[in-house]
This record gives structure tokens, C-alpha cells and sequence, in this order.
């Protein structure tokens, strides 16, 4: 599976909160940072290993959520800054 696709899918799942922040050029980035913080919870080495755990793992979906959160500003911050190169461009 691509990386937005699982980036999405966790968020969805796990921290519906931030789905706001899955568009425009960014969306990419914030999946990334959304599999990277799957990644370092559960400990997998791959995207597809970290969905697995977090399936698995109620107490590591737990901690995904919360490492979400705790890294909401980060991925604002890159939603924010696509919002407005856009309005720069336009």
C-alpha cells in the first residue's frame, strides 16, 4: 500500500482529528509524519508492519493517538504552510 494511503488510513482510525490536515501538496507530508509516528510507537520497520501492530495492539493504538496529539502543531504547521503558499501564488 502507498504511503498516503496508510497515513490516511491510520489517522482515520486511530486520530480522526487530524484527517483535516490530508490535503493539498502537504498530504504526503503529513502521511509520512503520521507513519513515522506509527513507526517509532510500535517499533516496525515498515509502514505496513507498524498498521499491523496498531490492529493488534490496543495499548499501542492508544500511544499512537496520544504521540499524535502530542505532534498535532508539527503537522498543523505543514498544513498551514501549504495553505499559504497558496495564497501567495495567488
Amino acid at each position: 500500500m502507498d504511503p498516503l494511503t496508510i497515513g490516511i488510513t491510520l489517522a482515520a482510525k486511530y486520530a480522526p482529528d487530524i484527517i483535516r490536515y490530508f490535503s493539498g501538496d502537504k498530504a504526503g507530508d503529513v502521511a509520512s509524519k503520521v507513519i513515522d509516528i506509527a513507526q517509532v510507537v510500535t517499533g516496525t520497520a515498515t509502514p505496513d508492519e507498524a498498521a499491523a501492530a496498531l490492529e493488534l495492539d490496543p495499548v499501542k493504538a492508544i500511544e499512537f493517538r496520544t504521540a499524535v496529539m502530542a505532534d498535532e502543531q508539527v503537522i498543523e504547521q505543514m498544513y498551514l504552510a501549504d495553505t499559504q503558499s497558496a495564497r501567495n501564488r495567488d
